[in-house]
């Protein structure tokens, strides 16, 4: 039994490891069982390059950002329809390099408009109605933010980058939440990134951090429990908007090691998704030039750099709250493994392990359906909608 304790703005999820969080038995958990989802429910009637955000609305279409092709699409699976909404450009309705899309009440939505380093609003009726400055209240860090309560607190990752009370490169940064409206930012929880610090000093190998790393990941449920995935050990720790919590076991898994081909994919998605001061219209943000994604510039990296020699346990940003409260984590797998997913729920036990086809990467969770997509033989993504499994329905 854990106590519960007020928690409102202003207060900080550090106080939790002091009280009111309760440590998951030590108890040997029943053995998770394996589930496959391969049944597609639906199918976007035409491809996108780069998905960076999806959005269920309540009902059933999609909003979707396509980041290389700096569309912002809603789609309706049901009528096989996509429809653009707004443009590129730096005025109202207008947008580069449309990222994450964050769901906010009244079936409103928050697009994170990075070329043009700001937040927009866009109502239920897919209006634009409102921008936001990436600074909350004069911070001198910037948000992006990545998920909201059913309040509309908007919770994000300070840069390692930024300055602020954090500074930056860092390993371990803040996740910090902020409600529109009031002043400041709280600091809730410390987590590890990227490996930073650790690169050996001297030239740019083209990576500014250690891929496969350990990181530490996280996700929010729509209720407003926060879960922060360890890396060292493997484990979730829960908190919850009352100043309740649980510190999940330690959650065994495999080790592989990381090759050469391991390398290169994982060069060819960071010099894909990463944006480059000066190569935007009007010298903003813009793609990473064609001549730095060859294939002998990707060889090069994945030479030179500095990477992990092994898989940690778990892709630190592929972490998903459904809409059932549960917590779906991908486990870190060579190239072409088969996609699988820790399911945990609310006291930290992997409840089940779920399978998604070859080839499916998994973008975001709806109102029980799932969301993945696959790539032709051009690169361009087809994207999938799948039906989830009632897990809630079991003890956890």
């Amino acid at each position: 039994m854990t106590t519960r304790y007020p928690l409102p703005l202003g207060t900080s999820f550090f106080v939790l490891l002091s009280f009111g969080v309760a440590i998951a038995s030590e108890a040997k958990a029943q053995e998770p069982s394996t589930y496959r989802i391969d049944k597609v429910d639906a199918i976007a009637s035409e491809p996108f390059s780069l998905i960076k955000g999806v959005r269920e609305m309540s009902d059933g279409r999609v909003i979707v950002t396509d980041w290389i092709e700096e569309r912002l699409v809603v789609v309706d699976f049901e009528s096989g329809s996509t429809r653009d909404l707004g443009r590129v450009g730096g005025g109202p309705a207008e947008f580069r390099l449309p990222e994450r899309l964050v769901a906010l009440p009244a079936d409103s939505t928050l697009l994170i408009d990075y070329g043009n380093a700001r937040l927009m609003v866009l109502d239920s009726q897919l209006s634009f109605v409102r921008t936001m400055s990436t600074r909350a209240h004069g911070e001198t860090y910037a948000m992006s933010p990545r998920a909201a309560d059913e309040r509309g607190v908007l919770y994000f990752l300070l840069s390692p980058w930024a300055g602020g009370p954090r500074g930056g490169p860092s390993d371990s940064v803040a996740i910090g939440r902020w409600a529109p409206g009031f002043d400041g930012v709280d600091l809730v929880a410390d987590i590890l990134v990227k490996a930073y610090t650790s690169r050996p000093a001297g030239p740019s190998t083209g990576i500014p951090y250690v891929p496969f790393s350990n990181q530490d990941g996280w996700a929010l449920s729509s209720d407003g429990w926060l879960a922060v995935v360890r890396s060292e050990p493997y484990r979730v720790e829960w908190y919850g908007p009352g100043g309740e919590g649980v510190i999940g076991s330690p959650i065994d898994y495999d080790r592989f090691p990381v090759t050469m081909e391991d390398r290169r994919n994982h060069v060819r998605d960071f010099l894909i998704g990463t944006a480059v001061a000066g190569r935007g219209e009007d010298g903003g943000m813009g793609h990473v030039p064609a001549d730095a994604q060859s294939s002998a510039e990707v060889n090069r990296i994945a030479r030179d750099a500095l990477f992990a020699d092994e898989f940690p346990p778990f892709v630190p940003g592929m972490v998903f709250a459904s809409s059932d409260g549960l917590l779906w984590v991908q486990r870190s797998l060579p190239a072409d493994s088969v996609p699988t997913f820790d399911v945990l729920g609310r006291s930290g036990v992997r409840m089940a392990v779920v399978t998604l086809p070859v080839g499916r990467r998994v973008i975001g969770f709806g109102d029980g359906t799932l969301y993945a997509t696959v790539a032709n033989e051009h690169d361009l993504l087809t994207l999938e909608r799948y039906r989830t499994l009632p897990l809630a329905s079991q003890p956890h």
